[in-house]
């Protein structure tokens, strides 16, 4: 998920007289290109035929659908039912995440908030964690409203001071948010 992907893949034409190009158009999922000439506006040609890259830019988030077509050495194009087409989601909107304000320091505290993955594709939360300063990130329990319990031997084994709680929510695709709160 991400508005710069490389695509890329192979072409055949069985045992006819080979691929000689490689036409490909990415557009929202309910328009349809299949029955588009190989080279019709808003189609890129790739610089090789088998196989084949192109690195695309400037994708939106939501349902996308990307079309490809090839013309072989002696001049056919594949038609609408033999055009390869697949459907992918970008997301690239950040989780939401909130945490409550810390309370009672010294005898551990319960750490807890919100979080959602907001956007016209949201592909879900799959991880939260939190880490205490400078440690190691842990665990928390994926949901909407989460919890976890600092232990007070958790807060004993700190020095005196001021500390940070850091809590991240990642989601499938990776885009992230970030809240701290300090304590004393």
């Amino acid at each position: 998920n991400s508005a710069t992907p490389t695509i890329s893949g192979t072409a055949s034409d069985g045992s006819g007289t080979g691929v000689a190009e490689v036409w490909y158009i990415v557009d929202d999922a309910a328009n349809d290109h299949t029955a588009d000439a190989y080279a019709a506006a808003g189609w890129t040609k790739t610089a090789a035929t088998s196989p084949w890259s192109a690195a695309l830019s400037g994708l939106t988030e939501g349902n996308k659908k990307l079309t490809v077509k090839t013309l072989d050495k002696a001049g056919n194009f594949n038609n609408a039912s033999t055009t390869t087409v697949v459907s992918f989601g970008v997301d690239l909107t950040a989780p939401t995440l909130t945490m409550a304000p810390l309370a009672a320091y010294n005898t551990g505290f319960p750490l807890t908030g919100t979080s959602a993955d907001p956007g016209t594709n949201a592909s879900g939360i799959s991880t939260l964690q939190y880490k205490i300063d400078s440690g190691a990130y842990a665990p928390v329990t994926v949901a909407a409203n989460w919890s976890v319990t600092i232990l007070p031997a958790v807060i004993t084994a700190l020095n005196e001071g001021s500390h940070t709680v850091t809590v991240i929510a990642t989601d499938a695709a990776g885009n992230q948010t970030t809240q701290s709160a300090s304590f004393n």
